[in-house]
């Protein structure tokens, strides 16, 4: 009878360890690697536009598998069009969605409009961004101060390191 109360006695011991070792392992959910984004536009938005200038995530053709799915939409409104991205979140990204708005101008370059839809997607895109191990290398700052620091650089013969600048 003792051997069993001390073969029980072990087995439960070893039971509360192993809870407690596991228990100590497990932390935080793991973020996402990267992002995936799906772009659905009802207007003209040069994808490959995009993808160049957009390299902080990971552009997919199916919907299906993409974190965040970006809805464009437009409408006019007097001399221009009135645009708008949904960010919608998927996956794990699920309870998330933002809407921004930009105006588009006729008198606008197509080059012009362009860069309005990459400046308005990286706005949208960072606070999915933020819940990614991606994250750890964001940087963002102010287009003049982009600039300005652009061309210090440039004058002095150095280039742009670590962090890899997105915005």
């Amino acid at each position: 009878m003792r051997t069993l109360v001390r073969y029980a006695g072990l087995v439960l011991a070893a039971l509360v360890i192993a809870g407690s070792y596991a228990a100590a392992q497990s932390g935080p959910p793991a973020r996402p690697a990267s992002l995936s984004v799906f772009l659905d536009c009802n207007f003209y938005c040069d994808e490959d536009f995009v993808r160049t200038e957009l390299t902080f995530v990971n552009w997919v053709r199916d919907r299906a598998v993409a974190d965040v799915h970006v809805l464009g939409t437009t409408q006019t409104a007097g001399a221009g069009q009135e645009r708008t991205l949904t960010f919608l979140g998927l996956r794990s990204f699920g309870t998330m969605v933002d809407t921004l708005t930009f105006l588009v101008a006729d008198t606008e370059t197509e080059d012009e409009r362009r860069q309005a839809l990459v400046r308005i997607l990286k706005a949208g895109l960072v606070r999915f961004v933020a819940r990614t191990t991606v994250a750890d290398r964001l940087e963002i700052c102010q287009a003049e101060v982009r600039t300005a620091i652009a061309n210090a650089l440039k004058a002095s013969g150095k280039t742009a390191s670590s962090p890899k600048t997105i915005m």
